[in-house]
């Protein structure tokens, strides 16, 4: 039996559940393909019917809950689901999902906190996987800070030979080409240069 597990934005699922409808000859697919799925469908999903998937409940609602702020507001209810791992390695996978999942840095260091208040006794782990997505928080700030360094000097840079190139009384059509500065800025330090 093939099953498809949907958390898509639009609800109710809306596609169908004939895979052959895709193809342009259904009829030589369902001769060489495999037959409709079974659907789950997570966004028409109760949290209670959930609750009662067993070990698949955790990640139904993470799947579920992930694009919206649901996870904040019923943090109880995933440290529950958390305190119930047996597994450390599924434990970390949760954390790189949520991570994943809460988007912007702020909100996982925010997320992450709370989590640890919740799950006093996984606050190691939870606080240790926190700090790693701050070092990568930093380590992309300071790349994306040396590329923004780079850019500008870059800029300086052409503007500079701008400068020499319309001192030399090149043109300012050709001056474009060689430094790929707008018109109205070789224009503009044209006249910084003439008064």
């Amino acid at each position: 039996m093939n099953v498809c597990l949907y958390h898509g934005e639009k609800t109710p699922y809306p596609h169908s559940t004939d895979l052959f409808e895709c193809f342009s000859d259904p009829d030589l697919a369902r001769e060489y393909g495999f037959k409709p799925f079974y659907l789950i469908d997570l966004t028409i999903l109760s949290d209670e019917e959930i609750d009662r998937q067993g070990k698949a409940a955790l990640m139904e609602y993470l799947l579920k809950h992930c694009r919206n702020m649901e996870l904040f507001r019923n943090i109880k209810k995933l440290a529950t689901f958390l305190r119930d791992l047996e597994d450390d390695f599924y434990l970390q996978n949760v954390l790189y999902y949520l991570g994943e999942a809460c988007g912007n840095q702020g909100d996982a260091h925010e997320f992450f906190e709370l989590l640890s208040q919740e799950l006093p006794e996984e606050k190691e782990a939870i606080m240790t996987f926190g700090q790693q997505l701050r070092q990568e928080g930093r380590q992309q700030g300071r790349q994306e800070g040396l590329e923004q360094g780079l850019e500008q000097g870059i800029q300086k840079e052409r503007f500079a030979i701008a400068k020499s190139l319309l001192v030399k009384n090149f043109e300012p059509a050709m001056i474009v080409e060689l430094t790929g500065l707008s018109l109205s800025a070789i224009l503009q330090i044209k006249k910084e240069i003439q008064h």
